[in-house]
C-alpha cells in the first residue's frame, strides 16, 4: 500500500497555508486528509471545493461522523 506523507502547515507555502486556513475553519481543525492532499495545491483546492460544504450543516457532530462512517463502511473505505 502506498504511503503519502502528510504536509505540515510549517512546511507549507504561504498559499498552502492559506488553503490549510480555509480548511481548518470550514471544520474546526485541520484534518489529514488536507495535510495528505498539501503536496499538490491543485488538488487542495478541489479537495476543498468539493468537502467544503460538509463541514457547514446543523447536524450534530456525533450523529454527522456517524454518517461518515456508515458511508464509508457502505462503500468499502479503509480510512
Amino acid at each position: 500500500m502506498a504511503h503519502v506523507s502528510y504536509l505540515e502547515p510549517a512546511q507549507a507555502s504561504p498559499e498552502m497555508r492559506g488553503m490549510y486556513g480555509q480548511a481548518e475553519q470550514a471544520f474546526g481543525m485541520l484534518l489529514n486528509i488536507f495535510k495528505a492532499g498539501g503536496h499538490s495545491p491543485e488538488l487542495t483546492r478541489t479537495m476543498l471545493a468539493a468537502f467544503g460544504g460538509l463541514g457547514t450543516t446543523t447536524l450534530d457532530g456525533k450523529l454527522r461522523e456517524l454518517a461518515y462512517i456508515a458511508s464509508s463502511t457502505t462503500n468499502s473505505c479503509q480510512y
